[in-house]
Formats: C-alpha cells, structure tokens, sequence
C-alpha cells in the first residue's frame, strides 16, 4: 500500500464519517420542527443549522479521497513506467 492510499482513504473514512453526522444532525433537528425533510428543504434546514461548511467539507474530503486513491497511483504508474523504458 502506496503513501497515497493511505492518504486517500483517511480523506475517505473522515468525509464519510462527516457527511453520516450531519445527515444524522439534520435528522435530531428536524423533528423539533414539525416538518418533514425534502429535497428543497435540505438547503434550508442546513441554513438553519448553519450546517453548510462541514456539509461542503465533507463533500470535498470524499473527493479528495477518491483522487488520492484512484489517480494519484495512475501518475505514479504512468511515471514508472516511462523510467522502465
């Protein structure tokens, strides 16, 4: 397992672990409410929370984390390869 691997899947795990808590807070904040959770309200629930930037965090760090798995490796490969010939 390559550096980057690890790298990518820690950026996975936190992004996934962040965006189940959030989605777990909207859920305990909705009920309070009265109101049921759509589409169109989740912007407007995250608002009220102020609940935006770990939402965008998370969205980023499982990215992240997917670049660094999937396509860094590419590179590296790509790189080895050309000094093989």
């Amino acid at each position: 397992m390559k550096r980057f691997d690890r790298i990518g899947g820690v950026f996975l795990i936190a992004g996934a672990l962040l965006f189940g808590l959030i989605h777990l807070a909207i859920a305990m904040y909705i009920p309070g409410r009265g109101t049921t959770i759509s589409s169109e309200r989740l912007f407007q629930t995250l608002y009220e929370m102020h609940g935006f930037v770990p939402y965008i965090l998370s969205l980023i760090f499982m990215l992240l984390g997917v670049y660094f798995i999937f396509f860094m490796n590419e590179e590296k490969t790509d790189d080895t390869i050309q000094e093989q010939v």
